[in-house]
């Protein structure tokens, strides 16, 4: 330090004032080094909403014409019943899914009351 004050008493008035705000700044900028500014917790998007809309329509007087369509779902599964029996199973993984059930494809289907 004796050395830096016997420099500076050689130097003129502006000449100290300069190596003083150096030195200040360089105070400043180091200590900003250990008080590091605290970031702010990511964003989290929220997740997208489930959703599952169901269409069914009687066609020809005894078929049944049925329109699944999923939203951010991997799977549904379709349940058919009749009279509280099930009757039918599917397991839906596409977003659309179409199906007419039939008396004439499905045994377990039948006409009338």
């Amino acid at each position: 330090m004796a050395k830096l004050e016997s420099i500076l008493r050689g130097m003129g008035n502006l000449a100290r004032s300069a190596v003083l705000a150096g030195s200040l700044l360089i105070g400043i900028s180091s200590s900003g080094c250990d008080n590091p500014v605290e970031q702010p917790p990511p964003v989290i998007p929220p997740k997208p909403k489930s959703d599952i809309s169901l269409t069914a329509e009687l066609k020809n007087s005894v078929d049944v014409s049925y329109t699944a369509k999923i939203k951010n779902l991997d799977n549904a599964t379709l349940t058919v019943s009749r009279d509280g029996n099930p009757v039918a199973f599917r397991m839906i993984t596409d977003s659309v899914y179409s199906e007419t059930l039939s008396y004439s494809t499905n045994k377990n289907v039948t006409k009338g009351n």
